[in-house]
Parts: C-alpha cells; sequence; structure tokens
C-alpha cells in the first residue's frame, strides 16, 4: 500500500474514533456507532469499489474490440502526433499490451521494441516510461521464451530503476 494512501485511511480511521467518541461520551451512543461506521468503514469501502478497484481484464470479444480501438488510436497519434511524440509511445505500449494479453507476443514484441527505441531516443533511457515499456518489452521476451533476451532487458531497468511491468 502506498504511503499516502495508508496515511489517509489512518487518518480517516481516526477521525471516525474521535467522531464516534465524541458522539458516545455525549449521551448518543447508537449515533457514536453509527458515524464510527460510517467513516471509517462505509465510506472509504464505497470509495475504493467506485474509484480504485481493478476491473477484470478484457476477453474474448471484449479484448478485440480493445485491440481494435488501440491499433486506430495508434494510427491517429502516428498521424497527428508523429511516430516519436510521447503520447504515441503510450498508445503503442498500450496497443503492444493488448497483443500480449491476447497471447499475440510476436506483434506484442515488435511494437514494445519500436516503442522503447523511440522513447530511448525521445524521453532518454532512465525515464519513467521508458522503462515500463522495457520491463513490458522484457516480460514479452519471457512469456515467449526468449529468456535471455529477457533478462538482459530487465538488467537494464533494475540498473536505472523505476517501477513494475504491467503484466498481462
Amino acid at each position: 500500500m502506498e504511503l499516502a494512501r495508508l496515511a489517509r485511511l489512518i487518518g480517516q480511521t481516526g477521525v471516525a474514533v474521535l467522531l464516534g467518541a465524541a458522539l458516545w461520551s455525549a449521551g448518543r451512543p447508537f449515533m457514536g456507532i453509527a458515524v464510527l461506521l460510517l467513516v471509517g468503514v462505509v465510506i472509504p469501502v464505497a470509495a475504493w469499489w467506485l474509484f480504485e478497484r481493478q476491473g477484470p481484464a478484457p476477453t474474448g470479444a471484449g479484448l478485440d474490440r480493445q485491440i481494435l480501438r488501440d491499433e486506430l488510436g495508434l494510427a491517429h497519434h502516428e498521424d497527428l502526433l508523429g511516430p516519436a511524440h510521447p503520447q504515441t509511445l503510450t498508445a503503442r505500449n498500450n496497443l503492444a499490451f493488448d497483443y500480449a494479453l491476447a497471447g499475440r507476443l510476436d506483434e506484442a514484441i515488435v511494437h514494445y521494441e519500436t516503442a522503447l527505441t523511440f522513447a530511448i531516443h525521445v524521453e532518454g533511457p532512465d525515464h519513467p516510461e521508458t522503462l515500463i515499456v522495457r520491463r513490458n518489452l522484457a516480460d514479452a521476451y519471457r512469456r515467449s521464451g526468449r529468456r535471455a533476451e529477457a533478462a538482459a532487458q530487465m538488467r537494464l531497468a533494475d540498473r536505472t530503476g523505476g517501477s513494475p511491468a504491467m503484466t498481462p
């Protein structure tokens, strides 16, 4: 859990306890319990359910539609912004991620390699987006059985730091 989320949760729980205790000591124990449950449990669970919960990954026809949308999105980004624009690199990474999710690893690897080449030249080898693409490429290599290339890409990503890959 991220430190900021943990601090927010602790603060919210503290507020719930203080409000509940104040109402309890004021002679309203049922209202104190209700406020404690509402602020300490119901609101955080509802916020997680509505805003933070990860939905299921698309499969079947849903994944095919997602791939089609991402292919069209990449084409539009390339036409409007050029192949080296950071938003185009993100669109290419997203398409490659969907290909990997669908098991189309050869196509995913081609797009990851292209995105990585542009990302290194445009954003630099240590940029967070470059590291995400590099880790995703390493994961695609690993899933396709190209273990040596996967290990090499992971070593480069780990040497420069960064966040974990978005693994399908």
